[in-house]
C-alpha cells in the first residue's frame, strides 16, 4: 500500500480523453531518467522487493502559464540500497535495519537458545557487533537480494552463540553414516531436529505433514543409534549447533549457491534440474545444511513483521541513530 499523495491531472486526462502529447515536451525515457535519479525513501513494507515503498509528486509544466501536472511516482526502498547505506554508515540504512530485522534477530535468539534469558540485552549487544565498520554483513560488494541477506543475518547471529556442552558429542561423520541410505527430503528431516525445529515446525516449513516427519526421524533416530555408544532422544537437537559449524564449514568446490535452493523452492526448476540438485545434496551435508536454511529463512520472512516506530526507537538508539528525519520537501530537493 502506498501513501496517498495528492495530484493534480491534465484536464483531458481527468476527462477520459485520449493521452496528451509528452509533459513539458520530455520524452518517456527522460521522464524514466528522472524518475531513477530521485532519492530514495522507505515507508511501507512491500514483500515483493524486500523494502519499503512509498509514491513521490513529481509537478511538470509546459510553460508557467499552462496547466501542471503531478505524477505519482513509485520509490522502493530495497534490501540492496540498504546494505549500500549502511556500508556507507547512513541513518536511513540503520533505521531500515532496525525496524525490518531486529524482528529476525529476536527470533533467532530466542529459537536457538532460549533458556538463555533477556532476548532485549542479547539483541542490543549483537546490534553493537553488527554496527562495526568491519562487520561482514555489510561487506559485500555484490547486490543482495532479500533472502540471500536474511541467510548471512542468521548466520551471524547463530554463530554468535556459545556451543553447547552435550553429554555425548555427536559428529557429523557418525550421521552422515548413518543416514546414508535416506533421500533427500529424509535427511532434511532429521537435520531440522537438529535446528531444534519440532515435526509440526518441519513440517510447515518442508510442506509435508508432521506424521511423515515423525515417522522419518523415529527411522534416523533407529540408524544414529546403531552407530554410537550412547542415546537419547534429545540426542541430534543437543548437538545441533555444532553440527550445523561442522557442515556450514564443509563447504566443497561443487556445492550449489543459495539461487538454486530458493529456484526450486520458488517452483522455478525444471524437473531435470531438480534431479541434479538432489544427485549432489544427497552427498553432501553442507549443501543439506544450506538447502534447510534457505527453507528457514523463507518461513522467518514470512512470520517476522517490522516493527512499529515506538518500537523500533530503542534500537536505532543502540545503532547510533536519530528518530528525527529530515521533511519530504527536503528529502526531494536534496537539502540538507
Amino acid at each position: 500500500m502506498h501513501h496517498p499523495d495528492t495530484a493534480t491531472a491534465h484536464p483531458a486526462a481527468s476527462a477520459g480523453m485520449a493521452a496528451a502529447p509528452p509533459l513539458g515536451g520530455k520524452s518517456a525515457s527522460q521522464y524514466k531518467t528522472a524518475q531513477c535519479n530521485l532519492e530514495k525513501g522507505s515507508h511501507e513494507s512491500d514483500p515483493l522487493f524486500g523494502g519499503y515503498s512509498w509514491q513521490r509528486a513529481v509537478t511538470i509544466a509546459r510553460s508557467p502559464k499552462q496547466s501542471r501536472v503531478t505524477i505519482k511516482v513509485p520509490m522502493v526502498y530495497t534490501c540492496f540500497q540498504m546494505i549500500a547505506d549502511c556500508r556507507a554508515d547512513r541513518p536511513d540504512g540503520w533505521r531500515h535495519f532496525a525496524s525490518a530485522y531486529v524482528p529476525v534477530i529476536r527470533w533467532l535468539l530466542a529459537h536457538y537458545d532460549p533458556s538463555a534469558g533477556d532476548i532485549d540485552a542479547r539483541t542490543e549487544h549483537l546490534l553493537v557487533d553488527l554496527r562495526r565498520a568491519d562487520s561482514p554483513l555489510f561487506t559485500s560488494l555484490e547486490p543482495s537480494p532479500e533472502r540471500w541477506f536474511v541467510a548471512q543475518l542468521r548466520q551471524e547471529v547463530v554463530g554468535s552463540l556459545p556451543l553447547p556442552q552435550p553429554d555425548y558429542r555427536l559428529d557429523l561423520a557418525i550421521v552422515a553414516e548413518a543416514l546414508e541410505t535416506l533421500t533427500v527430503t529424509e535427511k532434511m528431516a532429521a537435520w531440522f531436529e537438529g535446528m531444534r525445529y519440532d515435526a509440526a515446525g518441519a513440517a510447515e516449513l518442508m510442506r509435508i505433514a508432521p506424521a511423515t516427519v515423525q515417522k522419518i526421524r523415529s527411522k534416523a533416530a533407529d540408524l544414529v543409534r546403531g552407530k554410537v555408544d550412547a542415546w537419547n532422544q534429545t540426542l541430534m537437537t543437543e548437538n545441533g549447533l555444532p553440527l550445523g559449524r561442522e557442515a556450514y564449514a564443509a563447504q566443497g568446490n561443487d556445492c550449489l549457491p543459495a539461487k538454486t535452493f530458493l529456484d526450486i523452492l520458488d517452483g522455478r526448476t525444471t524437473w531435470s534440474g531438480r534431479e541434479a540438485m538432489e544427485r549432489h545434496v544427497n552427498g553432501c551435508w553442507h549443501c543439506i545444511d544450506h538447502y534447510a536454511r534457505m527453507e528457514e529463512v523463507i518461513g522467518l520472512m514470512r512470520s517476522c513483521k517490522p516493527l512499529s516506530e515506538s518500537d523500533a526507537a530503542r534500537y536505532r538508539k543502540v545503532l547510533g541513530v536519530s528518530d528525527e528525519r529530515r521533511p519530504v520537501w527536503k528529502r526531494f530537493l536534496g537539502a540538507k
